[in-house]
């Protein structure tokens, strides 16, 4: 059995979620996971004035899932998910982003080390680069022959 919760704070500002546990365990996780700057929708609440209330209960975790999605849906809310989420999709695009600015961050530091690997890279495999042009090439020049 799960249940979706609804909180809500001083300013107005909701989030949904589903849980398992009691919704008090569940309010202190989120409060918990704040502090310790884990990325939660329910960060941009202010979790020290908030109620936290029951909005529907489910009896298998299919149907707790296509439940959240409605109240997401249908509330105005916080929740970065919306809509027809899946869960890996959503991650794929968070760590793509994440990974975005993680590279560009690693490279800046790390440039000179960088274009080392890049020029040691080159010099070990430039006949297999220059096998690879020459190919490229001569399929750009069939192509623009056969127009």
């Amino acid at each position: 059995m799960e249940r979706i919760y609804l909180i809500e704070d001083i300013n107005g500002l909701k989030y949904v979620g589903r849980t398992k546990k009691k919704l008090n365990i569940r309010i202190s996780e989120h409060k918990h996971d704040k502090k310790r700057n884990h990325n939660c929708s329910s960060e941009k609440l202010d979790l020290d004035k908030c109620t936290i209330s029951c909005l529907d209960i489910a009896e298998s975790p299919q149907e707790a899932h296509e439940l959240e999605k409605f109240y997401i849906n249908s509330i105005e809310c916080v929740n970065d998910r919306k809509l027809n989420f899946d869960r890996k999709e959503y991650q794929k695009e968070y760590y793509k982003e994440y990974s975005k600015e993680y590279n560009k961050q690693y490279y800046e530091i790390n440039k000179d080390k960088e274009k080392q690997r890049k020029k040691n890279y080159h010099e070990k495999n430039k006949d297999e680069i220059n096998r690879k042009r020459r190919e490229r090439r001569a399929k750009l020049k069939l192509m623009n022959t056969a127009e």
